[in-house]
């Protein structure tokens, strides 16, 4: 057993693999938003900007981080697969560090290696991207909580640092600034009642969190207008539907053992009357409560990522008083039980797939079946035509990563072609779009002839007519010809 008590190497080696795994996953889903990200953030040139051309809605410093990775490593879907399993496994790292400086016994400890690797179960590859924003909000609060228990300026710092760089990732990292603020109070005027310091060290966090949020602005070159527009409006016009069933979100918590891990401290750490004594345990207790308000607030109905946004702060929580945690033989191999269940959904279904039974990792058409049998005939005409120009209208961004093909305009363009979430109706005159000035640009420079007249498009803009947009019609009432791709259409328009 000496092995399962290193709380290093071994685990280390564990959630490598359980990352490599899962995402392998990617090989016969082929998630949308991630061949967005890959096949955008290796495009940005000086003609081709964030925000100003291509719209997002996620911030700058991902996209640097897929660019600075896929530098080293090499462009492709291999390399793209690679560069996701290791955004993965930094997210684990984290909080294997985090576990490693706790004193606990190894049986715990591994139940919190098992539970918190458990976040799969959602089996939604585009949390890749939470996960690469929570590598930097989990320092943020560490670094926080650390500096109240210790009143130390330089842990406050770094937490200043890491809100500034997850400001530069997700825009929901700005509803934890209050954190920032009481901490800063408490350290400067309430423990140390030094006002000037307080006003200086202030000038300087502000400083800190400026050049953070304008070093990207200067090396992509976009305006602030078109940054703004993208990343502030777009995300604070999502409608919020609400949390998705309390049966099912329940089941979540409890199979992968957070709920009752949370539970366990509660009651044994003496939490709540504790409150009025510790500052830290007063922060913890508001940044749980933010977390919670925020996932019923601003939840939109779905299955996925805002179950992770309230997931993690708790696994942050259980690791915070981890020392707590007390489980008897029966209740722990019971819980071992569960998490074997829980990995093998999580790991099973890749493995089988890709490696055992249809070889998705060297056959993109597997039957497993594969997205990628979809546009299989569109891969197909790309490759023996890919002298041509091509204006891509929803189209599954690894068509292009597989295909090795240049694009024209915009990837991420239905926004403009489409409606506002929520707002779409059976007249087409009603339907109103979400466009930026680049998307704008984009639709005017094909209609121009920038672009060609070449348009391959999704097959839902045939089948929902409720989804189509004005400037759509706009490209619809030069329609010359069309000829189906299996699951997209190629569309020839006329030119004046």
């Amino acid at each position: 057993m000496n092995i399962l008590r290193d709380k290093l190497y071994l685990p280390t080696i564990f959630l490598f693999i359980v990352s490599f795994i899962w995402f392998s996953k990617i090989f016969y889903i082929w998630d949308h938003d991630t061949g967005l990200w890959y096949l955008i953030s290796n495009h940005f040139n000086k003609d081709y900007i964030p925000y100003s051309n291509e719209f997002d809605n996620k911030g700058p410093l991902f996209f640097i981080f897929i660019k600075f990775i896929t530098s080293i490593i090499g462009y492709g879907v291999y390399q793209a697969y690679i560069l996701y399993s290791l955004t993965i496994f930094l997210f684990f790292l984290i909080l294997l560090y985090l576990l490693n400086k706790k004193k606990l016994d190894y049986k715990i400890f591994w139940i919190l290696i098992l539970s918190f690797s458990s976040i799969f179960f959602l089996r939604k590859t585009h949390i890749v991207f939470i996960l690469f924003y929570y590598s930097f909000f989990i320092p943020f609060i560490y670094c926080l909580i650390t500096s109240i228990v210790k009143k130390n300026t330089n842990y406050l710092l770094l937490s200043v640092i890491f809100f500034s760089l997850s400001s530069i990732i997700l825009i929901d990292v700005y509803l934890y600034s209050l954190l920032l603020i009481l901490t800063h109070i408490y350290i400067f005027l309430l423990n140390k009642k030094n006002l000037l310091a307080f006003t200086q060290y202030s000038l300087l966090y502000f400083f800190v969190f400026l050049i953070i949020n304008y070093l990207p602005k200067i090396y992509y070159g976009y305006s602030f207008e078109d940054f703004f527009l993208s990343y502030f409006l777009y995300n604070l016009s999502s409608p919020s539907i609400g949390p998705l069933s309390s049966i099912k979100f329940i089941y979540f918590l409890v199979i992968t053992l957070i709920l009752p891990l949370f539970t366990i401290i509660i009651f044994n750490s003496n939490f709540l009357s504790l409150l009025n004594k510790r500052y830290d345990y007063f922060i913890l207790l508001l940044f749980i409560l933010i977390t919670i308000i925020k996932y019923f607030y601003f939840s939109d109905g779905s299955s996925g990522r805002y179950i992770i946004y309230l997931y993690i702060p708790l696994i942050y929580f259980i690791i915070h008083f981890s020392e707590f945690i007390k489980i008897n033989k029966i209740t722990l191999i019971f819980s071992i039980f569960v998490m074997i269940f829980v990995h093998g959904k999580n790991l099973a279904p890749p493995v089988l797939k890709n490696i055992v039974l249809h070889k998705c990792f060297l056959n993109f058409f597997c039957d497993a079946p594969s997205y990628a049998n979809l546009f299989k005939e569109t891969l197909d005409y790309l490759n023996k035509n890919n002298d041509k120009k091509y204006y891509f209208v929803g189209i599954n961004s690894w068509i292009l990563v597989i295909t090795n093909s240049d694009f024209h305009g915009v990837i991420n363009n239905h926004y403009i072609y489409s409606c506002k979430s929520g707002n779409c109706t059976d007249q087409i005159d009603n339907n109103e779009p979400w466009f930026s000035n680049g998307l704008l640009q984009a639709h005017n420079n094909f209609l121009n002839g920038k672009y060609g007249n070449l348009v391959i498009h999704n097959h839902g803009f045939v089948r929902h007519t409720d989804q189509l947009s004005k400037f759509w019609r706009e490209i619809k009432r030069r329609e010359e010809s069309w000829k189906s791709l299996d699951h997209y259409i190629l569309l020839k328009v006329k030119r004046k």
